[in-house]
């Protein structure tokens, strides 16, 4: 069964598509590159997470875009109540009443417990972007990350079956992203100024 929220529940009334999502975002990077060749600078997050990756060939360690996923060996949620997850998507699935993330809590857990939990090896395993069907031969899979607490949210499962909306989104930021490095070198010096 699938946790459900407000959210869910009502998704067809105050949700969007991808493909929405991505029209939306276009528009929105190509208004901020225009601001920037007037003088006017600023980035875009996401933009600029991506860009580390593409045009300096590293990682600014953006949690969910590592593979591994950064849920316990990068971050860890630990709660009012003392109880820890794997992230704060973990506790967030927690909020919705399934523990299926808690990794333990800090009155009888140590660094080690929480490593070798059996819940930090299976996040991990189910983010390994190499052995995931889809994922394992993508042209952006040196760009990307999954999050298995995401997937498990949406689709009560760890592993994204087939593409689904987030990896709809990150393949068409990345799409755009390309293109504009490929189709507007204008614009390219704007993209290297983000990530200095």
């Amino acid at each position: 069964m699938t946790i459900n929220s407000y959210a869910n529940e009502h998704w067809s009334e105050i949700g969007y598509t991808a493909d929405e999502f991505l029209s939306f975002y276009k528009e929105s990077l190509d208004y901020i590159i225009n601001l920037n060749v007037d003088g006017i600078l600023f980035s875009e997050g996401h933009a600029n997470i991506l860009l580390t990756k593409i045009l300096q060939g590293y990682s600014n360690n953006y949690m969910e875009l590592r593979s591994p996923c950064g849920a316990t060996i990068g971050q860890i949620a630990i709660y009012y109540d003392g109880n820890i997850y794997t992230c704060d998507e973990g506790r967030m699935v927690a909020e919705m009443g399934d523990s299926a993330f808690k990794l333990g809590d800090v009155f009888s857990c140590d660094y080690n417990n929480l490593i070798d939990s059996g819940v930090c090896k299976t996040v991990c395993a189910a983010s390994c972007l190499e052995a995931i069907p889809g994922c394992c031969d993508c042209v952006y899979q040196p760009y990307c990350g999954v999050c298995p607490v995401i997937n498990y949210a949406v689709d009560n499962d760890l592993y994204a079956r087939g593409s689904n909306n987030r990896c709809k989104v990150y393949s068409g930021i990345l799409d755009y992203l390309f293109n504009v490095i490929n189709k507007q070198p204008e614009n390219v010096c704007i993209l290297k100024r983000w990530i200095e």
